[in-house]
């Protein structure tokens, strides 16, 4: 690019793009209170403003004949959008509370309620000052239930080391290109990658405690559902979940059959599209019309595809009950560990 060009280029960032007026809107949206998703939105607005700012940088670092007031004022650009941003990103964070008293010989103990590894924070004690995590244990998926991150889930990728320090479990996110630190907290669920014990290391005084990660099932493991047919044959077809987490599965099969059938309280759905997340606490149906399975809760209706998944209670019963005919249909959910065919 040709030294007119690109200082055509940077004046249409600098007049065009109106960029300080933009970012100085922002900031006025950004003064606190505001909402979580305004504050993503205006967030990510900065990210592109910054973004376009350091590929036009390096533009001008291959060509020298660029003035430096240019140059000066797109670097203050960035600075700012990328000040900005660092404050609303950690505007979230609540005030930590210490979980206990620390003792060298503690645990780090995770109880694991998924396969493959989403495991909830229980308690979770440190040694010291900068304690990390073993590079075995790595963050691999936003948490699903705090408060904090749900609003970051789809943007968030934690490939980082995990780090402790001052008592808190922090947490090293990346939004776009950036990175910011997060703290976690007690009842936050992760995903981590597979294994059973990872090693918390202390780098100050090379002491080492275990943090316990519970996931009893191998990959090759299956989750599935058989039917069990009633009198009438073929009322009923099978459905198979292919597990992708412990009780967790993807349906693979519907029920083709007309109104009537349902199922009874005790499914939890979600739609990945949506980020449909509902449990079941007996306000919502489950039921088969015109070859769909469809969930009401709370007066709101929605249509379940094979791709959402379906978390069944392990080893319990479920029915689908043909209400027009007084049938049921029972259907087990197998998780035999030897079991694996679906």
């Amino acid at each position: 690019m040709t030294s007119r060009s690109l200082i055509a280029k940077i004046n249409r960032y600098l007049k065009n793009y109106r960029v300080l007026d933009r970012i100085e809107d922002i900031q006025r949206r950004l003064k606190p209170p505001v909402d979580p998703r305004e504050q993503k939105i205006r967030v990510r607005k900065l990210l592109r403003i910054r973004d376009k700012g350091r590929k036009i940088l390096n533009e001008i670092s291959r060509n020298k004949s660029i003035p430096d007031d240019l140059v000066n004022r797109v670097n203050e650009i960035i600075d700012r959008a990328d000040h900005l941003k660092r404050e609303n990103c950690l505007l979230q964070i609540p005030d930590f509370e210490p979980v206990g008293i620390i003792k060298p010989d503690d645990l780090c103990i995770f109880e694991e309620i998924s396969r493959n590894n989403m495991v909830e924070i229980r308690k979770y004690y440190s040694l010291h000052k900068n304690l990390y995590y073993d590079e075995g244990l790595c963050i691999s998926m936003a948490f699903t239930q705090s408060k904090l991150l749900q609003n970051y889930h789809s943007h968030l990728s934690f490939n980082e080391h995990t780090l402790v320090l001052d008592g808190n479990i922090l947490l090293k996110a990346r939004i776009g290109t950036d990175l910011i630190r997060l703290r976690a907290d007690v009842g936050d669920m992760i995903f981590v990658r597979r294994g059973t014990v990872h090693t918390l290391i202390n780098k100050t005084n090379r002491k080492s405690l275990n943090a316990t990660v519970k996931v009893p099932m191998a990959f090759s493991d299956r989750v599935h559902i058989d039917n069990i047919p009633t009198s009438t044959e073929g009322s009923v077809r099978i459905i198979r979940l292919k597990a992708i987490e412990r009780n967790w599965g993807r349906l693979k099969h519907r029920i083709i059959r007309e109104k009537g059938y349902r199922y009874n309280v005790g499914l939890m759905f979600i739609d990945p599209l949506k980020s449909l997340s509902i449990l079941n606490d007996g306000n919502t149906t489950l039921y088969v019309v015109n070859g769909r399975i469809q969930m009401r809760h709370n007066g709101k209706q929605e249509i379940v595809s094979y791709d959402n998944l379906v978390f069944v209670k392990g080893g319990n019963a479920v029915e689908i009950k043909n209400t027009s005919e007084k049938q049921v249909a029972r259907l087990y959910v197998v998780t035999d560990l030897n079991n694996t065919t679906v």
